[in-house]
């Protein structure tokens, strides 16, 4: 059953109703109250989902960060439940589907870091658009396991400048003893405080996309066979969502993902273009690329679902999405009806 948007409305509606008695009682510090309430109504919308609620010092803005872990699927669905929040609530409340760049403290077993004492020589490699950064081992870190080192140091990394950021640009972390030797040789040092800045100028003279636009990582992707059978036959694509594309075929069980997507009650599916295997691959693309075109224009209108994979194969053309309301679902059906090469599929 395909009911997300009405889930995410519900929610959004209840919240409305409740959002004053939860902002008193943050402000009294007593967040143990708002917490367990706050669970109940987004097990019913988002099951499985785990949630941070803070204000930031001195700000009136109280955040709710839903926890992706790096997961394209949350990441998606978690982006559509925070783009429905009221605009009314919008002065008072942030909606957060990544952690955004806060620059406060790390505490961990009783230490705790802050953002100006960490410093870094960042370095940007601009064929691959990846920022690697030399670390100085604060003495905070003595007798911490290396692992914990890195842990903390991407948590700040986080904290300084988004979990987005992070996610898209983060190259290699090496941590040092010391920064002098290579500061004198005329290496920019900075805090983690000071980086977000520094790395924005950079972003912008080199024409890097600003991490405050990203919202979605693609990846592509290419795969051998020779197969003609439906799904079978993909061999090249670009999907924001690759964890969904992989599990096909696999035993329900082990479908992690698909089965996230069906407890939240959204649908994935496919429109496919049936292509002669020897049509030639830009003819291929420019028929897909019109269904891409057609379908998102559906989706968009009423917010209602994303295309997350755009695929070739030997004998078919893909558009995956997931869809969050049952009319539009319909709409791209009758669609695709009324053309010959076209067929929808429900995949999950």
């Amino acid at each position: 059953m395909i009911r997300l948007k009405e889930n995410v409305a519900q929610f959004m509606d209840e919240f409305v109703q409740k959002h004053d008695r939860f902002e008193r009682l943050i402000g009294q510090g007593r967040f143990e109250e708002v917490n367990p309430e706050l669970l109940q109504m987004m097990e019913r919308v988002l099951p499985g989902f785990a949630f941070r609620l803070f204000q930031p010092q001195n700000s009136r803005e109280i955040h709710l960060e839903l926890t992706t872990t790096l997961d394209p699927v949350r990441r998606i669905l978690a982006y559509y439940f925070c783009s429905r929040l009221p605009d009314s609530l919008k002065s008072r409340w942030c909606f957060d589907a990544s952690h955004p760049a806060l620059k406060g403290n790390f505490t961990y077993n009783g230490r705790t870091w802050r953002p100006e004492e960490i410093q870094v020589i960042p370095t940007l490699d601009n064929k691959r658009h990846r920022l690697n950064l030399k670390v100085e081992k604060h003495p905070k870190f003595k007798d911490l396991r290396e692992e914990d080192c890195f842990m903390i140091l991407y948590m700040m990394l986080s904290d300084a400048l988004g979990e987005i950021a992070v996610e898209a640009y983060l190259g290699s972390l090496q941590f040092l003893n010391g920064v002098g030797k290579l500061t004198s040789r005329g290496k920019k040092r900075v805090s983690l405080l000071e980086l977000e800045a520094v790395l924005h100028e950079e972003w912008e003279k080199r024409g890097w996309i600003d991490p405050r636009d990203i919202v979605f990582i693609a990846e592509n992707y290419t795969r051998r066979t020779k197969k003609l059978q439906l799904r079978q036959d993909i061999i090249e694509g670009i999907s924001f969502c690759l964890p969904l594309l992989n599990e096909e075929g696999e035993a329900t069980e082990k479908q992690e993902s698909t089965n996230l997507v069906r407890a939240c009650q959204a649908g994935y599916c496919s429109v496919v273009v049936n292509e002669a295997p020897a049509l030639a691959k830009k003819e291929k693309i420019a028929h897909r690329e019109q269904v891409e075109k057609e379908v998102s224009r559906i989706l968009s209108e009423g917010q209602s679902g994303m295309l997350i994979n755009a695929a070739l194969g030997n004998a078919h053309s893909y558009v995956d999405f997931l869809v969050y309301d049952p009319p539009a679902l319909d709409a791209i059906k009758t669609w695709a009806a009324a053309h010959a090469q076209l067929e929808v599929l429900e995949l999950d």
